[in-house]
This record gives structure tokens, sequence and C-alpha cells, in this order.
């Protein structure tokens, strides 16, 4: 790749992550709009995974939950790298694995927040850890096979090293980063809408 097919490059990409950024400056009032008439709250947590009464963690964070600080409002993010990548950067068969990877989580995240906000099961508060987790070894999966079979990838290239070879097992490879990579940001996006700022 020359210089200036890089530079070119760079350019395209600054340019459509400067796009979605302004888009997504757009579409923020209008959520806030809908996420306070609704009243888009999260629920507290009352017990642990184990069963446990939540007592220190509930004490800690009460003033958190009552402030109602709105919650989904990761469906700004995704709306708006959706429009900007489906526009101007579907004309590559890569582009396709990241933005499918995109939406699983984030559809994830959406039914999960649902269950949070509108959801009669006040103990749990959103999914169960156990049915995210399914999710998104599904999602994993799903987008491993892609990876391995459509793409046609199966090794890893190793830096000094070369290319390991993986066949099949890439798609197991793949799944622990989905996985990975998924609770990463949902435990980061647990702390005050860190993953928000990550993403930027």
């Amino acid at each position: 790749m020359s210089i200036v097919t890089f530079g070119n490059e760079l350019n395209s990409v600054f340019l459509m992550s400067l796009m979605a950024f302004l888009l997504a400056m757009l579409l923020t009032p209008v959520y806030t709009y809908f996420a306070y008439k609704y009243k888009f709250w999260k629920t507290q947590r009352t017990a642990a995974v184990t069963g446990e009464k939540l007592k220190i963690f509930n004490l800690l964070h009460k003033k958190k939950i009552e402030r109602h600080i709105p919650t989904m409002a990761g469906i700004i993010a995704v709306v708006a790298i959706m429009a900007v990548t489906l526009a101007f950067n579907l004309d590559r068969a890569q582009t396709w694995l990241p933005l499918a990877a995109l939406v699983g989580g984030a559809a994830i995240g959406l039914i999960d927040d649902i269950l949070n906000v509108f959801g009669s099961n006040r103990k749990d508060a959103g999914l169960r850890s156990w049915v995210k987790f399914a999710m998104i070894i599904g999602v994993g999966l799903v987008l491993g096979w892609f990876f391995f079979c459509k793409l046609g990838y199966s090794s890893v290239h190793i830096p000094y090293v070369g290319d390991w070879q993986m066949g099949a097992w890439i798609v197991g490879l793949f799944v622990f980063a989905v996985v990975a990579t998924g609770n990463a940001v949902n435990i980061s996006d647990g702390l005050d809408g860190l993953a928000g700022g990550l993403l930027v």
C-alpha cells in the first residue's frame, strides 16, 4: 500500500467518523426527549446472581438510581454508525462482520435495558447473567462461522512469526474475542456510562 493510498483511506475513515459523531450529536436531543418522557430509568437490582441481597451495593448506588439517569443511550451510537456505514462503507465484504457484531451486541444490550426499564421482575432487573452470556456466545458463534466459512479466514497473523493456521478452531477464538469484548464493554458501561466515553 502506497503512502497516497494510505492517506486517502485515513481521510475516508476520519470523514466517516466525523459524520457518525455529528449524526449522534443530532440524535441525542431526540433520544433525551423520549428517554425523559417515557422514563427510561434503570431498575436497581435487589439480589446478586447467587441470590443474596445486595444491601451494601444498593446503599452505595442509591443516589445514582434516585438521579434517574436514562439508559439505552447506546442506540444513538449504533444508529449513527449503521447509517454512515450503510450509506458510505458497504463496498467491502469485511464491513459486514463488524457491523453485524455491533448490531448483535446492541440487540442484546437493548433487550437487557428494555427488561430493566419496563420488566416486572425487580429482582433481576434485566436479563439474567447466564442468558446474556449465552446470547453473546451465540452472536460469537454466528460471526465466527461467517469469518471462517464465508470470508475464508483460518489463520492468525503473529508479528515477527508469521501466520498461524488454526483451521476451524478460529471460530472458537472468535467466540472468545466476542465474549471477552462484550463483557468488557458491559462492565465498563456499568460504571456510569463509561462505555460511551470509550466509544468516542
